[in-house]
C-alpha cells in the first residue's frame, strides 16, 4: 500500500508491481502514509489490527471466561 502510495504520487502505473493485490483506493489511502518509515508503519498496523481483534473478541463473547476469550484473541490474530 505504501508502494502504490508512492507510485501514485510519482505519477507511474499503479499495477506495475504485481505485488499490488489492493484497489485503487488503497493507493489514494496510502499515498499520505508513504512519508513514514516503512517499518513504523508496520508496527502500527499490527497493533491497530490486534487492538481491533481485541474488541471484536470483547464484544461477541460476552460470559466467555479470560482464558476462552484469550484463546478466541490468538486463534483470530493468527
Amino acid at each position: 500500500m505504501l508502494d502504490a502510495g508512492t507510485r501514485l504520487g510519482s505519477g507511474q502505473p499503479l499495477y506495475a508491481d504485481p505485488k499490488l493485490l489492493y484497489p485503487p483506493l488503497a493507493a489514494v489511502v496510502g499515498r499520505p502514509l508513504a512519508i513514514l518509515d516503512p517499518f513504523a508503519f508496520s508496527l502500527l498496523d499490527a497493533a491497530l489490527k490486534v487492538v481491533l481483534a481485541v474488541v471484536a473478541v470483547r464484544a461477541l463473547t460476552p460470559g466467555w471466561r479470560p482464558l476462552d476469550r484469550l484463546l478466541a484473541i490468538v486463534g483470530l490474530v493468527c
